[in-house]
């Protein structure tokens, strides 16, 4: 699967889906905008405050071209908008309707994400990387991932026009790392654990920015003067450490669009999809993984793909049970728990829809039947020992849990009696 991951192919889309259904106006925010006030002095003391044209119509005119480089290069965001601006300059993405259960909701072609192995592999910048092991290899550099994006952004910000990144790139605001703040603002936290960490992550930052410059400085054919600043540095560094992706991908990456959602406060997951293995859902495939095989994907689909083929339909819309999780939703919900817990129905025991499937790469998630039966035989050994009239059953399993859950919900009664 790796091996087809390719940059270019465009056919093995990141998708983002929901875990949990998201209401429509649900916003997140990606970045903070400020207006900005400039002073113009008058004669005498007097002066006036003029302010400079409105952020916001800058900031849209940089969205509209993001938004249009995306769309021409196979993003796919149906029902998200961006740029939505909320109060106290905040810019996000909103819902413009909702977003169901284990439904796909950004879709992002392979060939728009910024990988690390896509920079080893880079025509420039591969040599560079490779000359450079103490800076940009795994077993003499912790951050070496987070290097590797800065060293291709700081790369693709020198070409100006040229670079295919540029709408990505010039939408990225400027960002301060809190070690840089003056020293009288981070005493002002009040907080002396935090400010000697401030400093000595600060003196990190310098002496990150120094091995670079001069891994830079030996390449002056490839690296202009202007690109070896240190603000430049620590905005596309920080940039990195706040956006990058990891998790559950092939390889660390920035991926536009996907970034403006990563503040959420529901569970979102990632996967990268390779469109021909899962349409046709080859069953021996170590491909699928519960979440594939639950999920609605059709947004990294064209409806011809799919659509009057009974197989490829349940491939690609997921076998996920949409009226069973509504069914759920109601004995799952708060009120009905209470309810039930109240009638004395154990926690365990609340009613509930039971779904069953099967995947081919379960293996390593769960444990087989014959590990199993001995984990289960080691506690009723265990519970034996412990009685004296005879061997513990199965039973004694749930009895026992049973018994230290009422012996609980009596104490808690009787601390709130006093």
């Amino acid at each position: 699967m790796v091996e087809s991951l390719h940059e270019g192919s465009g056919s093995e889309p990141l998708v983002a889906a929901s875990e949990v259904g998201s209401c429509a106006q649900s916003s997140t925010s990606a970045e903070t905008c400020s207006p900005h006030l400039s002073d113009e002095k008058e004669s005498g003391s007097s002066q006036t405050i003029k302010a400079v044209p409105d952020w916001r119509e800058e900031h849209q005119r940089k969205c509209e071209v993001f938004n249009n480089w995306c769309r021409e290069n196979g993003v796919r965001v149906p029902k998200l908008e961006y740029p939505a601006y909320f109060a106290g300059g905040l810019v996000g993405v909103k819902a413009t309707e909702p977003i169901e259960h284990r439904e796909a909701f950004l879709s992002v072609p392979y060939k728009m994400m910024m990988t690390v192995d896509g920079a080893q592999r880079h025509p420039v910048l591969g040599r560079v990387i490779a000359e450079n092991p103490q800076l940009f290899s795994e077993d003499q550099k912790g951050d070496w991932e987070q290097l590797t994006l800065a060293l291709y952004l700081i790369f693709e910000h020198q070409l100006g026009e040229e670079s295919f990144w540029k709408p990505y790139i010039d939408l990225m605001p400027d960002v301060k790392f809190f070690c840089f703040w003056s020293e009288p603002e981070i005493l002002a936290t009040q907080d002396t654990n935090l400010f000697q960490h401030a400093r000595e992550y600060k003196k990190e930052l310098q002496q990150e920015w120094m091995e670079l410059v001069h891994c830079l400085a030996k390449y002056p054919e490839i690296f202009k003067i202007e690109s070896m600043r240190p603000e430049l540095f620590f905005k596309f560094y920080a940039q990195v450490c706040t956006r990058c992706f990891g998790w559950g991908l092939p390889s660390t990456a920035m991926i536009p669009m996907a970034d403006n959602l990563n503040h959420s406060d529901v569970t979102i997951v990632q996967e990268i999809v390779t469109k021909a293995i899962h349409i046709n859902a080859e069953r021996k495939s170590p491909y699928f993984t519960k979440t594939k095989f639950m999920n609605d994907y059709s947004i990294c689909f064209d409806d011809a793909d799919w659509q009057g083929d009974h197989v490829k339909t349940v491939n690609v819309k997921g076998r996920f049970n949409q009226l069973n999780f509504e069914a759920n939703k109601k004995f799952t919900s708060i009120q009905k728990i209470k309810e039930s817990l109240d009638l004395g129905v154990q926690l365990w025991d609340v009613p509930c829809i039971r779904e069953f499937y099967t995947e081919d790469n379960d293996t390593e998630e769960e444990s087989s039947d014959e590990e199993e039966a001995k984990e289960q035989a080691k506690t009723l050994d265990m519970l034996s020992s412990m009685l004296t009239d005879r061997k513990a059953t199965l039973r004694d399993l749930k009895k026992g849990f049973v018994f230290f859950m009422d012996s609980e919900k009596k104490d808690i009664k009787r601390h709130i009696a006093v």
